[in-house]
């Protein structure tokens, strides 16, 4: 539910507050003095933490959803000093976390999601989540990749980022919700 909300909450609180559409979802944290900052810091720490706190089916897991949570909570300390009037330097570190959370969750899908697939009750329905897990998995991957072509190759597009960014956070959410 947190997911699913972060970027309408960023979206529709920042216009209520006069900020217009930003460049990334990230860019909301010092916007306008901050106003949508504790709101994309909290939820970045609640979804973290859960993740974190969730023990995992097998410990492959449980390592990359405990790396998920630590790197959703990094997204949150690391600000990506992309908002129009940012004083410092773009932070990398805020982009490398960003991408990795996608990453972490993507093998989760990809490489674990498969793990209880054998405790339904019949083969069309394994091969059914089977499918949506991989799609899934993949979307998670496409996702900051698509991110950073918007960003570094096609700038004329860059408003688009927070869309793609969004994206990949309902995919994140379309997981927990098959799951």
């Amino acid at each position: 539910v947190l997911s699913v909300a972060l970027p309408l909450i960023l979206y529709f609180g920042g216009k209520l507050g006069g900020i217009d559409l930003l460049n990334s979802m990230g860019a909301y944290y010092g916007a306008d003095g901050g106003l949508m900052r504790n709101w994309l810091v909290g939820i970045l720490w609640a979804v973290g933490s859960f993740l974190y706190l969730y023990k995992g089916y097998s410990t492959l897991e449980n390592i990359l959803l405990n790396l998920a949570g630590t790197f959703a909570v990094g997204v949150a300390m690391v600000p990506c000093n992309c908002w129009p009037d940012a004083e410092a330097a773009i932070s990398r570190v805020h982009g490398f976390v960003a991408v990795s959370f996608f990453l972490s969750m993507a093998a989760v899908c990809l490489f674990c999601a498969s793990d209880t697939i054998n405790l339904l009750p019949d083969q069309k329905t394994r091969d059914a989540f089977n499918r949506r897990y991989r799609i899934i998995g993949t979307l998670l991957v496409a996702s900051p990749a698509a991110a950073l072509l918007v960003s570094y190759v096609l700038r004329q597009f860059d408003n688009y980022r927070f869309f793609v960014e969004a994206f990949g956070v309902w995919m994140f959410a379309a997981y927990w919700l098959i799951k």
